[in-house]
């Protein structure tokens, strides 16, 4: 009887050790987790994130606002002049700036797995069909070649993707909201269109002010 006695209280020893040994590794596996995910959160609201469509700065910008008149609209802003350089350095640096986001916030606004699309299909970029719409044009004295990816952008119809000019929606927005980016392959005359679209994300309310007060 007391041979199995302290066997039975030898077994109660060893269980309770067992099950405070557990308890331990479970609590330790908890708190490594617990520390990984703290550090990834914080690392995460520092690690910047960016959906620049990465196009060369132009020579000249020309705006476009819906409700502005076709004076204001007109004027061409060129890089290092005189003139309206500094406007010009300005939208360039809020364009370049509403791209920019962490990788956190992009999870909050679920856009953390989205990047630069590529869509193709004709589109008018005429005067008359852009008239009623919010944008920035990019202006370049010599043909530029479309880079998606690092890569150069083979089309699947057109053969030949180079562009003059690309047309950059402009949005009003607080939050990354999408915006498309169109090529003119034409430099002048109501044949002006694009067949390439980039699809992209941008917070452009800052851009959007500036132009507004031009």
């Amino acid at each position: 009887m007391k041979n199995n006695k302290k066997v039975e209280n030898k077994s109660e020893v060893v269980n309770s050790a067992s099950k405070s040994n557990a308890s331990r590794i479970v609590s330790i596996v908890l708190i490594v987790l617990f520390a990984v995910i703290t550090i990834a959160i914080v690392a995460s609201s520092f690690w910047p994130k960016s959906y620049n469509l990465g196009f060369e700065a132009p020579e000249q910008i020309k705006v476009h606002l819906a409700d502005h008149d076709d004076t204001v609209n007109g004027t061409v802003y060129r890089k290092n002049d005189s003139r309206t350089g500094d406007q010009y350095d300005k939208i360039m640096s809020l364009y370049n700036d509403s791209f920019k986001t962490t990788v956190l916030s992009a999870v909050f606004q679920g856009k953390a797995f989205t990047g630069i699309k590529v869509e193709e299909g004709y589109k008018s970029l005429s005067e008359s069909s852009l008239k009623g719409s919010d944008y920035i044009e990019f202006m370049y004295s010599e043909s530029q070649t479309l880079i998606v990816n690092g890569k150069e952008y083979q089309a699947s119809i057109i053969s030949d993707t180079n562009y003059i000019s690309v047309v950059i929606e402009l949005n009003n927005s607080t939050s990354l909201s999408k915006i498309n980016a169109y090529f003119k392959y034409r430099a002048t005359g109501e044949n002006n269109y694009s067949y390439v679209r980039l699809e992209t994300y941008a917070t452009q309310n800052a851009l959007y002010d500036y132009i507004q007060s031009l």
